[in-house]
């Protein structure tokens, strides 16, 4: 009421504006008498009022209003995480990858997997050329698996072995495979062919000669067949073949046609498949067109890598050299140990690659040697290749 009196006496004239109820505030620790904020809304030229002129004010922190506020929480029910489901896996543990194994020999073969009810483990081992040449059915424990693989006494070279789960009705729904390589025994295997060369990965130039060599281990030697397949091996774009009277080391070439390229297989093998006296070796490889950037290089044929010489003796040099027709090969034997030349000599590739030359071994050489073949500068190659070999006192 003192409040109202004061403001009519300083301006008659002027008419207050309808208070405005306040927001309530909430209350903390430190809030005490604070003026209204609608207390700045007084439009007069009147002296600031003091704080003995004010009305009494409440205790914000101890006001009703200010209790604290009930929580509000969703009315949305809340969904379950559905457990993951893990479907069917399977790897191999055993055997390792690459791992040499002999032909008639039993492979043990293990690994992890997870496999519903209903579902079983295959396994099996298959040429390079896709020919299935073991299977067997795994016991499962748990998670672990285990099978053997009887290895025929049949192929040579890269393989694969393979396990798959099956379910009840018989489709495929996991699979995991490793490349293993089949070997041969003298002291176990009565029959057998192999490939030296080309190893697995090895490259070869449409248009050019393809180098192939191994061996045959077979009473009264055979018909000796080599050929490069494409196609999913299944087609012959190159071969040779020739008479073996007794078991021997065997080389060849065979000149791969203008037109192709990709992947391809490398085989050797005597007998008719599906007879009992068929014996085969069989090597992935790739061919690259001629075009290719990477279709150039030098191939040394003979000698081969750890081959032993005899010191005083000639020998004959040969390879291939792709994409350079009419160019010279320079050949050199030397000593790795201080680059000491024993011999050297040159010739021409021809259209096919290859090339040619004899070198003859001082009689006093004796130890590591090796050839280097080149092409264009022999400072500065445009191509080279090495083969380490070993001179033998006569």
């Amino acid at each position: 009421l003192g409040m109202l009196m004061w403001a009519a006496a300083c301006a008659p004239s002027v008419a207050l504006p309808t208070p405005v109820p306040t927001a309530m505030i909430p209350a903390t620790a430190t809030m005490s008498a604070t003026v209204p904020a609608t207390a700045t809304m007084l439009a007069v030229d009147a002296p600031e009022p003091t704080s003995e002129d004010l009305p009494p004010t409440s205790d914000l922190a101890t006001s009703p209003a200010a209790a604290t506020p009930t929580a509000v929480f969703s009315t949305r029910l809340p969904t379950t995480t559905p457990t993951p489901v893990i479907g069917p896996v399977i790897n191999i543990g055993e055997p390792f990858e690459r791992q040499p194994v002999i032909m008639g020999s039993e492979l043990a073969v293990s690994g992890f997997a997870q496999v519903a009810e209903g579902m079983e483990i295959q396994v099996g081992l298959t040429s390079a050329v896709g020919q299935t040449l073991s299977t067997a059915e795994a016991s499962v424990e748990v998670s672990q698996w285990t099978a053997t693989l009887t290895v025929p006494e049949l192929v040579t070279g890269l393989a694969d072995v393979h396990a798959v789960i099956v379910d009840a009705g018989g489709e495929e729904v996991a699979r995991s495979s490793v490349p293993v390589t089949l070997t041969a025994d003298r002291q176990v295997n009565e029959s057998y062919v192999t490939l030296i060369r080309p190893e697995p990965g090895s490259i070869g130039v449409a248009g050019h000669n393809f180098y192939l060599d191994g061996q045959l281990w077979r009473q009264g030697g055979g018909d000796l067949q080599v050929a490069v397949l494409m196609d999913g091996c299944r087609e012959v774009v190159g071969d040779f073949f020739f008479q073996l009277g007794i078991s021997s080391y065997w080389q060849g070439y065979v000149t791969l046609p203008p037109d192709v390229s990709g992947p391809a297989c490398a085989m050797a093998w005597v007998g008719t498949p599906g007879d009992a006296g068929w014996r085969a070796a069989q090597v992935p490889v790739t061919i690259l067109h001629q075009d290719d950037p990477l279709a150039t290089g030098i191939m040394i044929s003979n000698p081969r890598a750890g081959r032993n010489l005899t010191a005083g003796e000639t020998i004959l040099v040969t390879g291939v050299a792709y994409n350079v027709p009419g160019r010279t090969v320079n050949i050199e034997v030397l000593l790795p140990s201080n680059g000491q030349v024993l011999g050297e000599a040159s010739d021409d590739a021809d259209f096919y690659g290859y090339w040619s030359a004899e070198v003859t071994l001082p009689a006093s050489a004796e130890g590591e040697a090796v050839v280097r073949v080149t092409t264009g500068e022999r400072a500065q190659p445009d191509s080279e290749s090495e083969v380490l070999f070993n001179i033998v006192p006569p």
